[in-house]
């Protein structure tokens, strides 16, 4: 499993009812399928759990993986090393008890999506090599949209 040091993220955010955050994260993850798929790359989903907790570590990684708090889209590298490419992380109320979003007395819930961009290039340099011409062909189109 690799793991890069520095790197962006591209991150969005939903604040809903629970029942609603549970939804949209599986629609979520199916919408990372398809765009595996679609762009002919290989990775997959797996549960997962944070690794920069300061304080107590260990229960709350047990925690993120006992209750299927965090996913991440692990996109392979080579026949061993895979690297995370995108989180989906649910908060329950955390940050919107902090922040004072509730609907009536109950607090809302929520979810975030973090991509990074970074690792999804280097990810599509290691399966696919550094000529654009041997990029399948969604990826080659995503290309010539954005960068001419």
């Amino acid at each position: 499993m690799s793991r890069l040091r520095e790197y962006g993220i591209r991150e969005l955010v939903y604040v809903e009812d629970e029942n609603k955050v549970v939804d949209f994260k599986s629609t979520l993850i199916n919408l990372l399928i398809e765009i595996l798929n679609e762009l002919n790359l290989s990775g997959h989903i797996e549960i997962a759990n944070d690794m920069f907790f300061e304080n107590d570590f260990i229960a709350k990684s047990i925690y993120q993986k006992a209750f299927n708090k965090k996913y991440e889209l692990r996109l392979r590298l080579n026949q061993e090393e895979t690297i995370a490419g995108c989180s989906i992380n649910m908060h329950d109320d955390f940050f919107t008890k902090q922040w004072g979003i509730k609907n009536g007395e109950k607090y809302y819930e929520s979810l975030c999506m973090g991509f990074g961009i970074e690792r999804w290039c280097y990810a599509i340099l290691c399966q696919f090599g550094y000529d654009k011409d041997k990029f399948p062909t969604e990826i080659k189109k995503l290309i010539e949209e954005n960068y001419g």
